[in-house]
C-alpha cells in the first residue's frame, strides 16, 4: 500500500511538472505577435504588437500609440517600462499621464486568448483580465 502511495505521488508530481513546463513553452509563444485588448475601465480597444524587447500599444479610439520596453524575467512573466509616445492622436491627456513600470504574470493560456495579472506597486494598481491573441501572425 505504501508503494502505491509513492507511485501516485510520483505521477502527480510528474503531471504538475509537465503542466508547468508546457505552460512555460506556451508563454514563450507570446513573446512576439499581435494582440487585442479591450479596457473595461476605459471602454477603449487597443492593438498591441510585441517582439521580445518592445511592446507598442495603439489606442483604437484616440489614435495614440505608446512604446514600452519589455523585459521577460521568466517565460510567463514580463515587465513593461515606458519608452516614448510614438503618436499622440486626438487624446492630448496622454501627454500628462504618468506611466509606471508594470509587472505582468501570464496565469493561463487558452485558445485565442490568455489570462493575465498586471500590477504596478508604485500606485497600488492591479488588473486581472484577458488578452486576445491574433491568429494573423
Amino acid at each position: 500500500m505504501k508503494k502505491c502511495h509513492i507511485i501516485l505521488a510520483g505521477l502527480l508530481f510528474s503531471s504538475i511538472a509537465c503542466s508547468t513546463k508546457n505552460q512555460a513553452k506556451n508563454c514563450e509563444d507570446l513573446k512576439t505577435g499581435k494582440f487585442g485588448f479591450y479596457g473595461n475601465r476605459s471602454g477603449r480597444e487597443y492593438i498591441i504588437e510585441r517582439n521580445d524587447s518592445t511592446q507598442i500599444e495603439a489606442d483604437e479610439v484616440s489614435g495614440s500609440v505608446i512604446e514600452f520596453y519589455i523585459n521577460w524575467p521568466s517565460p510567463c512573466e514580463y515587465d513593461l517600462i515606458f519608452k516614448r509616445h510614438i503618436k499622440i492622436g486626438n487624446d492630448t491627456a496622454v501627454l500628462h499621464r504618468h506611466y509606471f513600470p508594470v509587472k505582468t504574470i501570464i496565469m493561463e493560456i487558452r485558445p485565442g486568448y490568455y489570462i493575465f495579472k498586471s500590477t504596478g506597486a508604485e500606485r497600488g494598481f492591479e488588473l486581472i483580465d484577458t488578452m486576445g491573441i491574433s491568429k494573423s501572425l
